[in-house]
């Protein structure tokens, strides 16, 4: 790791270029793939349930059309509480996050009433 430092802060004009390339190849990867990664972890049913404050509302869901219904087909948090486009959906993860704030350190939501008033009228069970 030493050697790699040295090289990169007095390199030869050979791994100067070499160097630049392969950090910007690593960077450049890691900059389209994880963020897409954590999308696409974030927007799974068992990631909005794995919080104890959405135990109720998954008991809740459990027991609705969009959980059992003739069909078969299960509608999954993402499907309504997550635009498809990507403007909205960066969006919806920035109010996301925001919540995860007021729950776990303003502790602003904390109660199943308090809950529920932050679904914004998306809820139509």
């Amino acid at each position: 790791m030493r050697k790699l430092w040295n090289a990169l802060r007095r390199p030869s004009a050979r791994w100067s270029v070499l160097a630049l390339v392969a950090i910007g190849i690593v960077i450049g990867i890691a900059l389209i793939v994880l963020p897409h990664v954590g999308i696409k972890v974030t927007s799974t049913t068992e990631f909005c349930v794995s919080c104890h404050s959405m135990q109720p509302v998954y008991e809740e869901y459990k027991q609705s059309v969009h959980f059992q219904n003739a069909s078969g087909v299960r509608a999954e948090c993402h499907d309504c509480h997550i635009p498809p486009d990507i403007p909205g959906m960066v969006k919806r993860k920035l109010e996301a996050s925001n919540d995860i704030y007021q729950t776990f350190i303003a502790h602003s939501i904390d109660t199943p009433e308090k809950i529920r008033s932050q679904t914004r009228g998306t809820c139509r069970a």
